[in-house]
């Protein structure tokens, strides 16, 4: 399990450095100790185990100690982020009845009584993770069905969900990865994602199974590409995870072809489509060693396929791949196209599967079905239409719930937002559905951003480009499915967790 790992690479590494940020560098023997010292006082504090601990602090050194020490003390963590309304963190501490919270902030104006807080840089975080347990303290075991971690998304109907995974379950991809990956004790992994998006349970949980140093990124440089490319550089990084957005922003801001990014192994990504066009630009300002792998999961799975990428990529779209070991992949309400390939809802079953949404028991059944291998276990429905190769490959072809109507016709966003990428310049599309106040009706809009985008930034030129790109929509696209309008962004706005904020988007046309 994601302890035990961890453990043993305290026994063989001590002197390794785990952690690097900019408050604080830690190696394995100062990481461990702070964690097990936390984790004694959380069992004190708390009378016992199996209670839900919320973090909300930016991702730093006190974060990852917190995270580490709340899974010792055999307690589930709950992360939250400084960046979320007040009114989205009230509804999520409601929801999740936290029993304790260690927070960078004052946390008095949210729904949690002040005795069940502990804030960094104070004299009592400062004893907490020095602490000395007054009996003969023992970590308690932690059994591979309790809840590791909490992880709230958005959920369709816009109240935020508690994904629910157990320490199986998070232990599942990270162990994978770490063994698929061929992590060691000298790699380098730079953490992007924040601490919320489960992206960062691979940052941690195999760096640190592997031994490895954990570099967390500091926030400043996510929206400064040039200075996040020369943070690889400098910092000798050999393994990144990130959603495709980022590496995007490195392509087109991060001023590659001025680095020096040997030491760089392995780029992993996940999270949303990487348009082919934009990858193969990518590879090729990077070196050429460098091994590519498109992860694919939702967060109720985590990673549940994968996709090592060629050196010689002849696909119009990128696959999601193959199945990861002891998972089942599977299709419901599958159909079969004119070309024979069947289609369907994606369904994953295996040991990465969530156990269900925290307090909303109702909600989960809709999503879970029966494993074919044991009647016994649960698979759980993605909710994403995908098809299935004759070589036993997944595609992905887009959200069940991005399929609108317009005029009666069913209208999948993602095939109008492949279809304006293909334009040349264009590095990023999104489509959202607009309504029309007037006649009652709807309509979609697109966004799209350019490559140079200042070099053509004059009003005549993007009158230009966008005869182009609505004579490409008619010509490949039916009718109901063009645009009714195009507009031109230096970059698409992005959510929290790097991928394209399409609710912002919905908020600029409607």
């Amino acid at each position: 399990m994601i302890l035990n790992d961890f453990s043993m690479a305290v026994a063989r590494y001590p002197n390794n450095i785990a952690l690097w940020s900019e408050q604080q560098v830690l190696n394995y023997k100062e990481l461990d100790q702070l964690t097990t010292s936390l984790g004694a006082w959380l069992n004190d504090r708390l009378l016992g185990h199996g209670h839900r601990v919320a973090v909300l602090m930016p991702k730093s050194s006190e974060a990852i100690i917190a995270i580490i020490a709340i899974l010792k003390s055999a307690n589930t963590y709950v992360p939250l982020s400084e960046s979320w309304s007040d009114g989205r963190l009230s509804k999520i501490c409601e929801d999740s009845q936290f029993s304790f919270a260690l927070s960078s902030i004052d946390m008095s104006g949210l729904p949690v009584h002040k005795n069940n807080t502990l804030m960094t840089g104070t004299p009592q975080w400062r004893e907490a993770i020095h602490y000395k347990s007054s009996g003969n303290y023992k970590a308690p075991t932690v059994a591979e069905t309790s809840l590791a971690y909490i992880l709230y998304t958005s959920g369709s109907t816009g109240t935020p969900k508690g994904v629910c995974v157990s320490h199986r379950a998070a232990y599942h991809f990270p162990n994978w990865a770490k063994s698929e990956f061929t992590m060691g004790d000298q790699d380098r992994v730079a953490s992007v994602s924040p601490l919320t998006f489960d992206l960062t349970t691979f940052d941690m949980f195999a760096t640190l199974a592997a031994g490895a140093t954990l570099y967390l990124v500091p926030e400043k440089l996510k929206v400064f590409p040039a200075r996040l490319s020369e943070f690889l550089q400098h910092h000798r990084i050999s393994i990144i995870y990130a959603v495709p957005s980022t590496l995007i922003l490195l392509l087109q801001r991060g001023k590659l072809d001025h680095r020096n990014l040997e030491s760089l192994k392995t780029v992993l990504f996940a999270g949303e489509e990487f348009p082919v066009a934009q990858f193969k630009q990518l590879r090729q300002l990077l070196p050429a060693h460098i091994d590519y792998c498109n992860l694919y999961g939702p967060t109720e799975t985590n990673v549940c396929s994968f996709y090592r990428v060629p050196d010689k990529l002849d696909v119009a779209t990128m696959p999601i791949g193959y199945a990861l070991p002891d998972t089942l992949l599977f299709l419901r309400n599958e159909s079969v196209d004119s070309n024979d390939v069947p289609t369907g809802e994606l369904c994953v079953a295996g040991p990465a599967v969530m156990n269900g949404y925290h307090a909303h028991d109702d909600s989960a059944a809709n999503y879970f079905l029966n494993d074919p291998r044991d009647i016994e276990s649960r698979a759980y429905a993605t909710g994403d239409q995908v098809s299935l190769s004759t070589d036993g490959i997944f595609n992905f072809h887009g959200r069940l719930d991005k399929m609108v109507k317009i005029w009666g016709y069913r209208v999948e966003l993602g095939e109008i937002e492949s279809c304006l990428r293909e334009l040349e310049n264009v590095t990023q599309a999104a489509v959202v559905k607009r309504q029309k106040l007037a006649s009652g009706g709807e309509e979609l809009v697109a966004f799209v951003s350019m490559q140079n985008y200042l070099a053509h930034n004059d009003e005549s030129a993007f009158n230009v480009f966008r005869k182009k790109a609505f004579a490409h929509c008619k010509n490949n696209l039916p009718p109901y499915m063009v645009p009714r309008q195009i507009n031109i962004l230096e970059a698409l706005p992005l959510n929290g967790t790097g991928k394209i904020d399409r609710l912002q988007l919905e908020r600029l046309v409607n």
